[in-house]
């Protein structure tokens, strides 16, 4: 079976700033990639850099790798004067005719989980990812072995499960309740490595945790009960962790990193014996002997690209809210499509007379099995039903939908790549009711009707007119709430409904809803 190294280059960069004066960095870097490669002999190859953060979690979550320090033992690091290290060691790659991805505001994490995809999925082939980041051990599996290069250890499933006592595909999860220092993400306070695999393996899955059903016994130790008021928090640092897929990369990409990363990906390798040999006089004449021996790594990745369908995908057009069900029925913009069969998408409820909109995440078990939002028989329905009760509205008179129409495996929180997919039909759906009050439960649905992107608890029971979301403008009032779900987990969140519903109750004594 053949084979490819991909090197997360910034794994080699840090580390060789912390073990070297800084003016040989970039010599340390290349010391690096000759011995891994040496290592592997791979059949093809790819060296993948971050060149800032990541623009689209920093959009989702502000605070995301903020303020964030490299320092080598007490001293700040010149961070310039790496820069100018991790360029001299890219441009000699180059030379040499090493594909190399480096897209401003796009993170190496991301390229090397589409890479990684691409060569095992598409190709058939076996991969070995060379990076010292244990978030990447998500993408660990029969066919791909993570190398560990300062610890010198091949990662494999049984390592992962040795580690951190879980499988490769529930490492995102254990991210998101512990949190990530070193990308400024906070975790659920007292849960550690240990504590949270402990959990996730007793309760099956992230979604499992966060399941109300499970909140009373979870709530008997307060090692595990603070879960229970960061449940929706939890959600959303589940997303930054989780890396996107293949299909999911339209989804988060801008325009500009489109048009880069297909770049990187396609542009003819060739080498520069003259520009090498210049390079190599700078950072050290003994790499130009390792480069002479470089065989020509200069697969085209053009396949790649089409498989990723890097193009702006148009949202459906439709003229009536039967169009908006077919829409839906037909879509295969995301995983969920897959998690939710055989029942398939749950559809919205209501009619097109109805001038209140109620917007919640996306179906539950219960929900996808019974075919209707918020199922009233179901506890996240039932406490919607104490909501509208509180708020002085019946559910007759509202428009029930999710931002997502699809099931999650094991319930779990929907990533930023299907929440987007997603997003069209809800646009449909209010453009053709034109509602005067949505009532938007839960983080999602307020990304996608409000300017708040985290953090839902602290925007419980504000009302906004005609807010803009990632959905656009919406010409309604947008009452923001925690979701049922969430009410249910924690005392503080069904308060907060609580309140949420009086603001809604008052609002709507006040006007007429037609």
């Amino acid at each position: 079976m053949p084979k490819v190294l991909l090197i997360d280059g910034n794994s080699f960069l840090w580390r060789a700033a912390h073990a070297v004066p800084m003016d040989f960095v970039a010599n340390k870097v290349l010391s690096f990639f000759f011995e891994v490669l040496s290592k592997f002999s791979p059949d093809d190859m790819v060296v993948c850099w971050d060149k800032g953060k990541s623009r689209w979690r920093s959009e989702l979550f502000e605070e995301y790798k903020a303020h964030r320090l490299q320092q080598k033992k007490d001293t700040e690091l010149d961070l310039e004067a790496l820069s100018e290290q991790s360029m001299l060691a890219y441009r000699y790659l180059n030379s040499v005719g090493i594909r190399q991805v480096l897209v401003p505001g796009l993170e190496a994490d991301d390229v090397l989980s589409w890479l990684s995809e691409y060569y095992k999925a598409v190709l058939g082939w076996s991969v070995i990812l060379s990076t010292g980041d244990r978030d990447l051990w998500q993408l660990v599996d029969s066919q791909l072995l993570v190398w560990d290069h300062q610890r010198q250890n091949l990662v494999t499933e049984h390592s992962v499960a040795e580690y951190f006592g879980i499988t490769p595909r529930h490492v995102a999860e254990l991210k998101a309740l512990v949190g990530d220092p070193s990308d400024n993400l906070p975790g659920v306070k007292q849960i550690g490595d240990k504590r949270a695999s402990v959990i996730l393996r007793k309760y099956g899955s992230l979604g499992g945790v966060l399941d109300p059903s499970n909140a009373k016994e979870l709530g008997k130790r307060k090692s595990t009960a603070c879960i229970l008021d960061e449940g929706e928090f939890v959600g959303e640092m589940y997303r930054l962790v989780k890396l996107p897929t293949m299909q999911e990369a339209s989804r988060v990409l801008s325009g500009e990193e489109r048009t880069a990363l297909v770049t990187c990906l396609t542009e003819p390798l060739e080498k520069e014996p003259l520009r090498s040999q210049v390079l190599a006089e700078r950072i050290g004449p003994s790499f130009l002997t390792s480069a002479c021996a470089l065989p020509a790594y200069s697969m085209e990745l053009k396949g790649m690209v089409t498989r990723m369908n890097l193009a702006d995908a148009p949202g459906p057009s439709c003229a009536s809210l039967r169009e908006v069900d077919w829409a839906i029925g037909q879509c295969r913009g995301c995983a969920l499509r897959q998690d939710c069969d055989p029942e398939g998408p749950t559809y919205p409820e209501g009619d097109s007379s109805r001038r209140i909109m109620i917007v919640g995440r996306n179906p539950g078990r219960q929900e996808k099995v019974n075919g209707r939002p918020f199922f009233p028989e179901a506890p996240a329905g039932e406490r919607l039903g104490k909501f509208l009760k509180d708020a002085g509205i019946w559910r007759e008179e509202c428009w029930v939908t999710n931002v997502c129409k699809c099931y999650s495996q094991d319930d779990r929180p929907p990533t930023y790549a299907e929440f987007l997919a997603c997003l069209p039909h809800l646009r449909a759906e209010i453009d053709l009711l034109k509602p005067k009050l949505i009532l938007a439960f839960g983080t999602e649905a307020m990304m996608a009707l409000t300017p708040y992107k985290s953090r839902v608890t602290k925007h419980c029971g504000e009302l906004l007119e005609s807010p803009t979301g990632l959905l656009g403008k919406v010409e309604a009032h947008v009452a923001v709430c925690v979701h049922p779900s969430a009410a249910l987990r924690s005392s503080q969140n069904s308060h907060d409904m609580d309140y949420a519903a009086k603001v809604v109750r008052d609002f709507v004594a006040k006007r007429t809803m037609p």
